[in-house]
């Protein structure tokens, strides 16, 4: 598998990532990248940029490799889901659990390579009618309903 990383400050270069498919995981060969400015800066070494990393959290792939057990095929479009959580949980300052979240290609190594496993709870598949570059957006147009909902705006406000 073939993956952009970034090394250092301001320098990138094509790697050879280990291509193995785990047990319960799929493979999905990424069609689409969406970079952001969290990729920018992490390129400059702005912010706690940790090197080396596979930026970009917003990607849209193909399955390549199936699991029949999972209900994925072979050729199905997904989006892949950009968070990790982690199963240790622990409680906030409200004493509510709240799960520590890592965002690929910020956290953890992203989407900016030609194939990636994931498990099948982080693959979302695609309908006909959403275009690959739309899914692209689909986490941020979720936040943006969420929120929305969330200050009760209605048609016309």
């Amino acid at each position: 598998m073939k993956a952009w990383q970034i090394v250092s400050k301001g320098e990138f270069r094509l790697v050879e990532k280990d291509g193995t498919v785990d047990s319960g995981e799929v493979k999905v060969k990424v069609n689409k990248a969406a970079l952001a400015c969290t990729d920018l800066e992490l390129y400059k070494g702005q912010g706690n940029a940790m090197f080396p990393i596979v930026p970009v959290m917003s990607a849209v792939g193909q399955i390549s490799e199936g699991s029949e057990l999972a209900g994925l095929q072979k050729g199905e479009r997904v989006v892949l889901y950009p968070y990790e959580m982690d199963p240790d949980t622990t409680y906030n300052k409200k004493r509510v659990l709240a799960p520590d979240v890592k965002i690929m290609g910020l956290d953890t190594d992203g989407f900016l390579c030609d194939f990636v496993s994931a498990t099948p709870d982080k693959l979302f598949i695609l309908p006909d009618s959403v275009s690959d570059f739309e899914a692209l957006f689909i986490d941020k147009i979720s936040l943006a309903v969420s929120i929305f909902d969330k200050l009760n705006i209605k048609k016309g406000d």
